[in-house]
């Protein structure tokens, strides 16, 4: 029967410091690479948390203009014009501009005259085929 010999790292023997000192740096190398990874998922938190705030905050933000804007008047552009006929709606500054067509001259004319909608001014008509192409611009509030 043969005889094994095993290791043992905390004889004293002339392997014994190198021994030593490889678990050392080992142990080193571990906690510093955890100690690394700790601090990047604490990074990583906080900026999702940042991020999320932020995002809330325009939302909140967003919805405050959405309430700010009478939607009555667009309804009723919607309805008078049909949502088939209304090709572009643009809110800039404090004014709504409309882009579509309609068959009617007449309907853009009246238009001007509803109490609902501000400021109502046709900026310009175009005739292609059989419909129009217009542009309207109103206020917003």
């Amino acid at each position: 029967m043969k005889k094994y010999k095993a290791l043992n790292f905390f004889e004293d023997n002339k392997y014994n410091f190198i021994n030593k000192l490889a678990l050392l740096s080992i142990f080193i190398f571990i906690f510093l690479n955890l100690l690394i990874h700790l601090t990047n998922l604490k990074e990583l938190k906080s900026e999702i948390i940042n991020s999320e705030t932020h995002n809330i905050a325009t939302n909140k933000v967003e919805k405050i203009k959405e309430k700010e804007i009478d939607t009555n008047n667009i309804k009723l552009i919607y309805s008078m014009f049909g949502p088939e006929n209304i090709d572009e709606m643009t809110l800039s500054n404090e004014n709504i501009e409309v882009r579509g067509k309609c068959n009617d001259l007449n309907l853009l004319y009246d238009i001007e005259d509803v109490e609902l909608i501000k400021n109502a001014s046709v900026d310009s008509i175009k005739k292609e085929d059989n419909y129009y192409m217009f542009r309207l611009e109103y206020q917003a509030r």
